[in-house]
């Protein structure tokens, strides 16, 4: 920068001459590692470079910031990762109730249809006092759905809405099974027919337990580089 400051303006007509002239080309770029917070490396164009780079953002950029949608936050000054994150947390919020209802509104319609679609299955959950054994299910599903649609309303907790959503899927099939067991298909299929032969099951095992372990760690080695990369206040720029 020192370097390009003396002789400045002689400097910035010359750059001016080869980009009117198309002869301009990119100098090499220099590379040094730092830790701040985590060790990477780091490459940096010719300061004459970036003098290029910014003379040709400030004309694109209004261009391009003008027909991009609001809600593209990759490499835009004053949007960034934090606030597209924070974006969609408020979207999810936003969308949380009404798809609370939607939910336990399906769930209501596939457990009234359920029984009906064999009278072993309506046997099953009306004879010999099964309904109050099968009940807890749908009682803790109100209850999940109760819990997280208050859930909605606090914005800087977002443990607890997560956990609800599972919990409520969770119950949601876990009644699905209660209610058809065994059968896959009913009234004809059970579970055990449907399911592939062992040799291929066994296979599926063996694939599960070598990438299982791989995907994860993968998922922790980078979350493990890339964490503090960027702070909640700032943005790319």
């Amino acid at each position: 920068m020192a370097r390009f400051s003396f002789g400045v303006g002689e400097r910035l007509l010359a750059l001016q001459q080869a980009l009117r002239d198309e002869t301009w080309r990119p100098g090499p770029y220099t590379h040094f590692t730092i830790s701040e917070p985590k060790q990477r490396l780091i490459s940096a164009a010719p300061f004459a470079d970036r003098v290029v780079h910014h003379a040709l953002c400030s004309v694109i950029e209004p261009r391009f910031e003008a027909s991009f949608i609001p809600w593209s936050y990759a490499n835009r000054v004053g949007k960034g990762t934090h606030r597209a994150v924070d974006r969609v947390q408020a979207l999810a919020r936003q969308m949380t109730r009404p798809l609370v209802v939607a939910v336990i509104a399906a769930m209501g319609l596939v457990s009234s249809w359920l029984p009906f679609l064999d009278s072993r299955l309506m046997a099953r959950w009306f004879s010999d006092g099964n309904f109050w054994w099968l009940s807890p299910v749908p009682l803790l599903t109100l209850a999940v759905a109760a819990a997280l649609w208050r859930s909605a309303t606090h914005p800087r907790r977002d443990l607890p809405p997560f956990l609800l959503s599972l919990a409520l899927f969770v119950l949601g099939f876990l009644g699905l099974v209660l209610g058809m067991w065994p059968y896959l298909l009913p009234p004809s299929m059970t579970l055990w027919q449907a399911a592939a032969p062992a040799s291929s099951l066994g296979f599926t095992l063996v694939g599960l337990v070598i990438l299982l372990p791989v995907i994860l760690g993968y998922t922790a080695w980078s979350y493990r580089v890339f964490r503090g990369k960027v702070h909640a206040d700032t943005g790319y720029h």
